[in-house]
């Protein structure tokens, strides 16, 4: 998985740099071959985008990483490992109009989250909480009519 995520890193800078090139037309299209070394900045952008997955099915809630692309079961609990080894490509790569992606095994992963002992004593208190608001805004809403 690394190696192709990193072959994968490389050309995608590679076509960065070439398009940037191309578009100041900075590139002498003689036919010869061009060689440069990357420089120290650009190895390290480089290895970050290993590390890293951009993806449009990512969503942030505090410290909580979650993945809507999960066949109808809404946003799943995931982590920065589950989410590198997933079969759906970064951004980069998709065009969002031509797939309706599904992540296998995040409603295990999630499950056992969801029965941990601190995670359900949280989320008890906050469904307890909404629903107080909830009856205490409809009982406001009925006395005003």
């Amino acid at each position: 998985m690394w190696v192709q995520r990193l072959r994968g890193a490389f050309w995608r800078y590679a076509v960065e740099v070439a398009e940037k090139a191309l578009a100041e037309d900075a590139i002498d299209l003689d036919g010869k071959q061009q060689i440069r070394e990357l420089t120290a900045d650009e190895l390290d952008l480089i290895s970050a985008r290993v590390r890293e997955k951009v993806c449009s099915y990512q969503t942030r809630v505090g410290r909580e990483l979650g993945c809507t692309a999960t066949h109808w079961s809404g946003t799943q609990i995931t982590s920065k490992p589950i989410c590198l080894t997933c079969t759906l490509p970064d951004d980069e790569y998709l065009c969002s109009a031509l797939t309706a992606p599904r992540v296998d095994k995040n409603e295990t992963i999630a499950t056992r989250y969801l029965n941990e002992q601190d995670f359900e004593e949280v989320a008890y208190r906050e469904l307890v909480r909404r629903i107080y608001e909830d009856l205490r805004n409809e009982a406001a809403d009925a006395s005003r009519r």
